[in-house]
């Protein structure tokens, strides 16, 4: 997914995620899942507060994380390249619904 930023009414300049910003967000979500913390980010244009589960690709090869979003009781899936500003909430633990694997892709 490319980001936009507006540098003047006339101007706007699309970024690439770089290797480096993909691996972050997978040190960020990891580190989640093993610590057991919730993580505040933004998908699209909603601010979601999610119990991460597991990090995995979909069929068409994405990285993709699921998780359960904080006050329901389905998993659901989020697209890495629509993942923005994640925030690990440290004082904020889980108990899982499903068992988590201490392994991980």
């Amino acid at each position: 997914m490319l980001k936009s930023f507006r540098l003047s009414e006339k101007l706007s300049v699309y970024l690439e995620p770089t290797i480096e910003e993909k691996e972050m967000k997978s040190l960020y979500f990891t580190t989640a899942i093993l610590n057991r913390n919730r993580v505040r980010f933004i998908y699209g244009f909603e601010e979601i507060i999610l119990e991460p589960y597991y990090i995995s690709r979909n069929k068409s090869g994405k990285k993709v994380l699921y998780g359960r979003q904080y006050g329901t009781n389905s998993i659901d899936l989020f697209e890495y390249d629509k993942i923005c500003n994640i925030k690990i909430l440290g004082m904020e633990k889980f108990s899982p619904i499903i068992p988590i694997m201490p392994v991980l892709n």
